[in-house]
This record gives C-alpha cells, sequence and structure tokens, in this order.
C-alpha cells in the first residue's frame, strides 16, 4: 500500500500490534461506565497481559526473521548481478 516491501510491512505491523498499557485505562473506564460487565473487564484484562508479555518475544523473532530475509535477499541479489556482469564462482570454470 504504501510501497514498503513485505519484510518490512510485517516488521511494522508487529511493533504496532502490542496492545499496550492504555488499554488497563479503557478497560478500567469501561467497567466504570456499566460498558463491560465484570466478566468482560477481567477477559480485557487478561488478553492485555498476555499481550504484554509476548510482545517482546514475538518483537525479538520478527527482527530475527527480518534480519535473515533481508541478507538472504541482499546475497540473492549480489550473486545475480555477478553472474550477469560476467563473473562465475572459480568451481564452476571450465
Amino acid at each position: 500500500m504504501l510501497g514498503e516491501n513485505w519484510i518490512d510491512s510485517l516488521y511494522a505491523g508487529t511493533l504496532l500490534s502490542q496492545i499496550g498499557e492504555f488499554s488497563f485505562v479503557l478497560a478500567a473506564v469501561g467497567i466504570q461506565a456499566y460498558i463491560i460487565a465484570d466478566y468482560g473487564y477481567q477477559m480485557t484484562v487478561a488478553v492485555i497481559s498476555i499481550s504484554l508479555l509476548i510482545s517482546p518475544i514475538w518483537i525479538m523473532l520478527n527482527k530475527y526473521t527480518k534480519q535473515r530475509f533481508s541478507m538472504t535477499t541482499f546475497m540473492f541479489k549480489l550473486k545475480y548481478a555477478a553472474l550477469h556482469m560476467g563473473f562465475q564462482h572459480p568451481s564452476h570454470h571450465s
């Protein structure tokens, strides 16, 4: 949509996926305003807590994936360019 490659888009989405601490405030307002019941509040707090616990691991895994795919893409482009410029690996000489 914005012209970014899928690796950067996935990483940006991962960074934005964390619910965040502000959700606790929203849940508290919701229960005080009788918008959500006690059970809904407990479930909301549980989901927020799990999200906050998992987010660092999720971000770290996606950062590793981003770095790995970026390096793989770079090496592929480098090999492709070398082949089209006439360079060959020494083991491929006849």
